[in-house]
């Protein structure tokens, strides 16, 4: 019985320290923390993306903050006075949108003890503040600002109570992640397929097509092969690409849809390498496969980004050069006494390092064009030509010319011509037909620089060359 009385004693003395102990605790987290205020979440200049679908309600969202103890009643005025202000202060020219351009769907909010975000619900009419926009150069805007109606709860500081909120309109679009037609060749190729005979029979090419709004639901599109975008590239670049074969790729149109609550559709192509053969024989070159995003499904297409060109770039070997020679020159800075220890000489392009270089007569330069005649020992059928320039960015100096070939270094046939744009790229490659050749011609026939710019390309250029090299197969 004692035992029992004991037990009672101890659990009741137990209780009641956990329930001091519980008090206390609960004391001071509110001891420490501030009382309850209202404030918005986003003061002060707030530019927003706004879309233009037929519906827009912007969501301008208030925070109650502190212990969690009061309620609250907040009222939202529209207050030009806020922009004069701004304008003055920072010196610029806003303007409050005309009240027919949107509305509240309440002017008041209510919030219980325990909550402590809710947001005023404002619907814009965006099409006619857009509108508005384009025939006047001012920006327009709308001044929110705070009026707590419960006088028991505390204000944030002035700052934190208003908004002058910007619309940042913008077209719902879907699109590529970048503008395909002002990517430069350098760069496209870059970005695309790089093949040769020893590549995989299939490569996979990776990319994505995304969407510049919060997208609530499931969209579908299409995309189509356009060819005139090809030509209309070459056109922009001053390129030579071609259409990629129909054979040379394949695509999964069930990846064609965007799960809604995503932004962006992993896309996935196959370039085949089988379809750049015809006959058993290589197609090799440079080739654009040009898509287009032609339809979907909600909103609209971005016309700046809607093509997307995967470059395929077909290469033959390049040639072994080991057993070159150079039997053929014009000029050479070497044979000015005073600049034979440089040791510029032709031979200088064959030798691998961009950082030996032939150099052309220097002091009383030869009259242009200058050339050069490459035994390559044995006949290759000849699909691409190159050249590159020293790593100072100032050498090169060569602008045109053409190239020749010959099997008996007796009949010389004109292959190509061949121009670069400016001195500044340090390499440059020019596809050719894969005519058969053991001889090949480089000729210069112009310079950006001259020793005389009056007189030109009778007066000779200093210009030089590091490294030549074709590819091709026997």
């Amino acid at each position: 019985m004692r035992t029992v009385k004991h037990n009672f004693i101890y659990i009741f003395i137990l209780l009641l320290t956990l329930s001091i102990g519980t008090a206390c605790d609960e004391s001071y987290r509110l001891h420490n923390m501030v009382d309850d205020q209202i404030y918005v979440l986003k003061p002060g200049l707030v530019s927003e993306e706004m879309f233009l679908w037929s519906d827009y309600t912007y969501d301008y969202i208030v925070i109650k903050s502190g212990m969690g103890l009061q309620d609250a009643e907040v009222e939202l005025q529209i207050d030009e006075n806020l922009v004069a202000e701004y304008n003055t202060s920072h010196n610029t020219n806003y303007q409050v949108i005309p009240q027919e351009y949107y509305s509240l769907k309440s002017k008041k909010l209510l919030f219980d003890k325990g909550e402590y975000r809710k947001s005023f619900q404002i619907e814009f009419d965006l099409n006619a503040i857009l509108e508005l926009q384009k025939n006047s150069e001012v920006q327009y805007v709308l001044p929110c600002k705070l009026n707590v109606m419960n006088a028991s709860i505390e204000v944030a500081d002035s700052a934190r109570i208003s908004s002058i909120i910007v619309p940042v309109i913008k077209k719902p679009y879907i699109q590529f992640e970048r503008n395909y037609l002002e990517i430069s060749p350098v760069d496209l190729i870059r970005l695309g397929i790089t093949m040769d005979k020893r590549s995989q029979e299939e490569v996979q090419y990776f990319t994505k097509i995304e969407v510049n709004f919060p997208n609530k639901s499931m969209l579908s599109f299409n995309l189509e092969v356009d060819p005139a975008l090809v030509s209309e590239y070459n056109t922009e670049h001053n390129t030579t690409f071609k259409l990629l074969p129909e054979a040379a790729y394949s695509f999964d149109n069930t990846q064609w849809k965007m799960q809604a609550n995503l932004t962006y559709q992993p896309l996935e192509f196959k370039i085949l390498k089988q379809g750049l053969y015809q006959d058993n024989s290589p197609l090799y070159g440079e080739y654009i496969l040009p898509l287009r995003i032609t339809s979907v499904s909600e909103h609209e297409i971005n016309p700046e980004q809607s093509v997307l060109f995967v470059s395929v770039v077909f290469n033959p070997d390049i040639l072994n050069r080991s057993e070159w020679e150079i039997i053929d020159w014009n000029s050479c800075i070497s044979e000015e006494p005073q600049y034979e220890g440089l040791e510029r000489t032709p031979e200088k392009m064959l030798d691998g390092n961009a950082a030996t270089f032939w150099g052309s007569k220097w002091d009383d330069p030869k009259p242009l064009p200058y050339y050069f005649v490459f035994d390559l020992k044995k006949e290759y059928k000849i699909y691409r030509i190159g050249f590159t320039k020293p790593t100072d960015a100032w050498r090169g100096n060569i602008k045109n010319g053409y190239f020749e070939i010959s099997s008996d270094n007796t009949t010389w046939t004109k292959l190509s011509d061949w121009s670069v744009d400016s001195n500044s790229p340090r390499e440059h490659t020019f596809a050719q037909d894969g005519s058969p050749a053991r001889y090949i011609k480089f000729v210069i026939s112009d310079a950006f620089e001259y020793d005389n710019q009056v007189t030109g390309p009778a007066s000779g250029a200093r210009c030089d060359i590091a490294e030549f090299n074709a590819w091709g197969e026997e």
